[in-house]
């Protein structure tokens, strides 16, 4: 069944007739090697690329997130959505991304991440997060929101991310 409305309609017509277009960089997308897919609840898609960041598809064009923009390393290898209109991107290099409302926090070893190698994240409808690194995976745990702009947000504990109290568990 076809949604009624939202950004991707165009996009489901299209897999939904068995229609194929290709996208590339020349379309829009951020990187020539796509990692990994995701739909977020408000149906964009979003792309984690190997050389470009992360792009967001709207049904008709992208929207790259880059270096450019705070994210800390090119290589996305994940990404998950943790809470509405927030993502997590497992970085190769760079540790962990939150991405929310154009914002960019970043969570690495220093914060208890076992590497900044981050090479795929796991997530259960709970909020829970997983992220296998290079050296071992961190399991996450969501917390109560407290409000505030990490409301509902699942991180680890860190200096950077100690305003949204949460915590890694090991």
């Amino acid at each position: 069944m076809l949604p009624s409305e939202g950004p991707v309609t165009r996009w489901a017509r299209h897999v939904h007739l068995r229609q194929r277009r290709r996208y590339g960089t020349v379309q829009g997308l951020s990187g020539v090697r796509v990692e990994d897919v995701c739909q977020d609840a408000r149906g964009y898609m979003w792309f984690a690329t190997a050389d470009g960041g992360v792009a967001r598809f709207d049904g008709g064009h992208f929207d790259a997130v880059g270096i450019g923009d705070g994210l800390p390393a090119a290589t996305v290898m994940a990404v998950r959505e943790v809470a509405p209109q927030r993502l997590a991107l497992a970085t190769l290099g760079g540790g962990l991304a939150y991405y929310e409302e154009g914002r960019i926090a970043v969570v690495g070893e220093p914060e208890g991440l076992p590497s900044n190698d981050v090479l795929g994240l796991r997530s259960w409808t709970d909020g829970r997060l997983a992220a296998m690194t290079g050296r071992g995976i961190a399991r996450l745990a969501r917390r109560k929101p407290a409000g505030g702009p990490c409301a509902g947000s699942t991180t680890p504990s860190s200096s950077a991310a100690a305003a949204c109290g949460r915590g890694l568990r090991a």
